[in-house]
């Protein structure tokens, strides 16, 4: 049987990171293990590192391993960043 997830893409919301902060803390006290949450790029990270007890999701990964591609953001990259969630399209 498979794991329900229920993945909230935030897109560009919200604008600051202190309303963002406030969607992760609303988000843990539910302390749900069944949702993937995946803010802008901006804050995916320190969210990331500093709420391990909630999984994670980039909105977006690029194909290549590395090199000189402006904006883009690798797989490894994300995973070192505790990311185990990506949304492709």
């Amino acid at each position: 049987m498979r794991q329900k997830l229920v993945v909230a893409n935030w897109k560009m919301n919200p604008q600051t990171y202190k309303e963002a902060e406030g969607f992760v803390k609303s988000v843990l006290e539910y302390g749900r293990k069944d949702v993937v949450l995946c803010p802008p790029y901006p804050w995916l990270t320190d969210f990331s590192h500093k709420h391990q007890e909630v999984l994670w999701g980039a909105q977006d990964v690029f194909y290549e391993k590395e090199g000189a591609y402006t904006g883009e953001v690798s797989a490894k990259m994300l995973a070192s960043s505790g990311v185990n969630y990506v949304i492709v399209g």
